[in-house]
């Protein structure tokens, strides 16, 4: 559903509400405040807050609405004799009526707040900052998919134009009385991989071949761009929402994605940093030819604690080779150094020469039996 479709049915809906709420001004009148406040839970407090996206129906079963249909049904029983029924409506206002009223509201306003918020989703979406490479991924994904529903939507028609021919090829090798389930495989198999959003983008024109009552034959197809558009669009958000949900999970709020990078086959793969974790992202591609559309099947996994463990062992490593600047050897340790022919590697055999020049040494042996001399 687009902005425009969605803004379309908050206007309506708005307008809905306001045609309700005249009906409750009408059906009040006449009743008394308890008559009114028995009703009134079904329009403001219970289905408006019900959980989003549930249905009218599926909050029946709630124990919230139970209980407010419990309270309704006693609270008739006890007043039965001062509250017109239902069948009364044409002598005045009655309870009835206002009740039916009231549950209308909840339903209206229930179902704004689900188009309010879906609308608000997709602008928030828009306007945030994306991943980039994530978002330069699906961006590939979409041209390749692009690109594989149209030349899908070739072969639909082709197979649309030679299915006639298919069919009465196929009841001859049965003697043109095939097996219920052999028919059915054959219709099935003969659109393989044919899908719903092919066949919805396809459009295809026929006509008759030799004028009205003769064979019909599929003579043109073209495809919706605009519905293929929106349908892919709709997918992009899709995954990309469901790729940054699973890498918060581990990571918490992305901090460094610079690990991050696209392959040549168009997949995805490296290390996202977070707050919380690190996490390692894997795609695997496949599809994009004549069989099959351009897809990916990614794995995510938490490689925190393999990340901590490969620092600690660094740092363990440097501990074990101590820095040593030139002021803080002794000249038994100069005098060694020496021996051993430093002074001829740098030139400098003068202790403040050396710490003047602001040399350091990492103080171990190599394979040479010598010290490494560094700035």
């Amino acid at each position: 559903m687009t902005q425009e479709q969605l803004q379309e049915r908050i206007t309506k809906k708005q307008s809905d509400i306001e045609k309700i709420e005249r009906r409750i001004s009408k059906w009040s009148k006449g009743l008394r405040q308890a008559d009114i406040d028995i009703c009134k839970p079904f329009g403001d407090c219970i289905y408006g807050t019900a959980p989003r996206n549930m249905s009218w129906r599926d909050y029946h079963g709630t124990e919230e609405f139970q209980a407010a249909a419990t309270a309704y049904k006693n609270y008739l029983e006890i007043n039965k004799d001062n509250i017109p029924s239902s069948e009364d409506w044409s002598k005045g206002p009655n309870i009835g009526e206002l009740y039916n009223a009231y549950r209308d509201l909840g339903e209206a306003r229930h179902t704004l707040k689900n188009y309010q918020d879906t609308l608000a989703n997709m602008l928030k979406f828009e306007s945030e900052e994306k991943v980039e490479v994530i978002w330069n991924f699906l961006m590939n994904w979409k041209e390749l998919s692009r690109e594989w529903y149209r030349k899908n939507a070739k072969r639909y028609f082709e197979l649309k134009k030679g299915y006639k021919e298919a069919e009465k090829k196929f009841y001859e090798e049965h003697n043109g009385k095939p097996a219920y389930y052999a028919e059915c495989a054959f219709k099935r198999d003969y659109y393989y991989n044919i899908d719903s959003v092919t066949r919805e983008i396809t459009n295809i024109k026929g006509q008759y071949k030799d004028g009205f009552g003769s064979d019909w034959e599929y003579v043109s197809y073209s495809v919706d761009e605009e519905l293929l558009e929106k349908y892919l669009d709709k997918e992009v958000k899709a995954k990309y929402k469901a790729l940054i949900v699973a890498i918060t999970d581990i990571t918490g709020v992305i901090t460094d994605a610079a690990g991050l990078r696209i392959g040549g086959k168009g997949d995805i793969n490296g290390v996202v940093k977070g707050e919380k974790g690190v996490a390692e992202v894997n795609t695997f591609s496949a599809g994009g030819w004549n069989i099959q559309c351009f897809h990916y099947r990614t794995k995510i996994t938490d490689i925190t604690s393999k990340v901590a463990a490969a620092q600690k062992k660094e740092e363990v490593k440097k501990e074990n080779v101590t820095d040593y600047t030139a002021k803080y050897l002794c000249p038994v340790d100069i005098e060694a150094m020496v021996n051993r022919g430093w002074n001829k590697v740098e030139g400098y055999a003068d202790k403040q020469e050396l710490i003047n020049k602001g040399y350091k040494v990492k103080y171990y042996y190599n394979k040479q039996g010598s010290f490494t001399l560094y700035k």
